[in-house]
């Protein structure tokens, strides 16, 4: 219900009722509302997000699976 913009890592699109938009992993979004009116919308997320932090504590837990298994 209601219009307005959706921020898209640098592009701005026009949001109306019954649009949908695909945002991947990584990219910077914003919603912005109408002037004078509310937008309600609904985001659904894959569950499959990984960010950089995960990656870097994946290959921590790697390296600390590594000394573990030669005991030091």
């Amino acid at each position: 219900e209601g219009t307005g913009k959706m921020e898209l890592g640098e592009e701005m699109i026009k949001v109306e009722p019954g649009d949908v938009i695909l945002i991947e992993d990584g990219v910077y979004h914003r919603v912005h509302a109408g002037m004078y009116e509310e937008l309600y919308f609904v985001c659904v997320f894959d569950g499959g997000r990984h960010t950089e932090d995960d990656k870097i504590k994946e290959e921590a837990n790697k390296i600390v699976d590594m000394y573990t298994e030669k005991g030091i």
